[in-house]
């Protein structure tokens, strides 16, 4: 058996808080999901928005400046993504290879640097780290 088929699991998720969208064009997006489904008001950031902020992606330190809309949906949060600068990044990397979409749903864990270890020796690539924590350490 290798090391991704296994009979216990890697890691214990919790349930799915969040579903992050790539989109190419951010304000469009935003005024399409509001006047066709009603979703908003969004919440506008640009990261990264601490001057001590990094940005790895595999393995190496890039540049990046992104922008995120973030909207609470039921129990869901949207987080929508479009990359404004930077080359090598997961975001960009998304889009140019898939046109946008869903890149990825997050499950509240309660020890992130546990759960990397662990898929690490389960053999799956970490691409990017979590950009930052939560206040209170959860991830």
């Amino acid at each position: 058996m290798d090391k991704l088929h296994r009979s216990v699991p890697a890691v214990e998720l919790k349930c799915p808080v969040q579903i992050g969208v790539v989109v190419r064009d951010l304000e469009r997006t935003t005024r399409l999901l509001g006047s066709l489904f009603g979703i908003g008001p969004f919440r506008f950031i640009e990261w990264p928005n601490r001057p001590d902020s990094k940005y790895f992606y595999r393995g190496k330190d890039e540049h990046i400046r992104i922008r995120h809309a973030f909207v609470q949906v039921g129990p869901l949060e949207l987080e929508l993504i479009q990359p404004i600068e930077g080359e090598r990044n997961a975001y960009r990397e998304f889009l140019e290879q898939k046109g946008g979409g869903i890149h990825h749903i997050l499950f509240e864990v309660d020890d992130m640097d546990q759960v990397v270890r662990s898929l690490s020796e389960a053999g799956v690539e970490v691409l990017q780290p979590e950009l930052d924590r939560a206040r209170d350490g959860r991830s």
